[in-house]
């Protein structure tokens, strides 16, 4: 499939099939993942699981995400005998990338982290949300006079990947991608309380739901700005 999208791709009217050529690579990519892992999932322990995500396993995440992007231009382009043929290449899809890695991954990750989120209630060895101003920020700032920080909630790691790939081809920056497990339960409110410089994080005793880092609220954009001028007064 590889070898006929390249070819095509040189072709008059290529644009007007590309969505199911980029489905069928997609697929191709898909497939080479799940046989380059035809032993299945089995590190250990929960750090050497993190470490084979983020350094290899995401690939899987990004293919069935391309493919999925490619079936839904396919369908915007409403031609129904090619989106009949396309139904069965779905199928496969959804079926590999649900049997054969996310239920596979997900029980070798929870076999080996669940006896740490039951002792300590996060992953040893794994860097920490909780731990990304001190960690991160403040480390920056050792060097640097100024440090920005773009918060995008749920940004998927692949994406992340990927858009530092863009950004290094097309802005010629050097990027650096890394990982940190996020607080526990994964809600906004709680990480991006967790972000910010705190020594306690919890909740208010009012019922209310209220996020607090060192005793301060967190749930407003000057709340959270108290909260970093409580460290660094020039924070904005």
């Amino acid at each position: 499939s590889r070898e006929v999208a390249g070819v095509r791709r040189g072709l008059a009217g290529y644009d007007d099939l590309a969505c199911y050529f980029d489905a069928l690579e997609a697929a191709c990519a898909m497939q080479d993942f799940l046989r380059a892992h035809g032993e299945g999932f089995h590190e250990a322990p929960a750090a050497a699981v993190w470490e084979a995500y983020t350094s290899d396993w995401w690939q899987m995440d990004a293919a069935y995400r391309h493919f999925c992007e490619a079936l839904e231009r396919c369908a915007r382009a409403a031609d129904p005998d090619l989106m009949d043929a396309m139904g069965p290449l779905a199928d496969w899809a959804e079926g590999q990338y649900t049997a054969g890695f996310v239920v596979p991954a997900n029980e070798c990750w929870v076999a080996t982290s669940e006896a740490d989120w039951e002792r300590e209630g996060c992953v040893a060895g794994v860097p920490r949300q909780c731990r990304f101003y001190d960690e991160v920020v403040e480390n920056e700032l050792a060097g640097a006079k100024r440090v920005v920080v773009i918060v995008s909630d749920a940004l998927r790691y692949e994406v992340a990947r990927e858009l530092a790939g863009e950004l290094e081809r097309g802005q010629r920056v050097e990027c650096r991608v890394d990982a940190v497990q996020g607080t526990f339960p994964s809600m906004t409110r709680f990480g991006m309380a967790a972000l910010l410089p705190h020594r306690t994080m919890g909740m208010g005793s009012d019922g209310s739901g209220a996020v607090l880092a060192d005793g301060l609220p967190t749930a407003t954009t000057e709340q959270r700005q108290a909260v970093l001028r409580a460290r660094r007064p020039a924070s904005v």
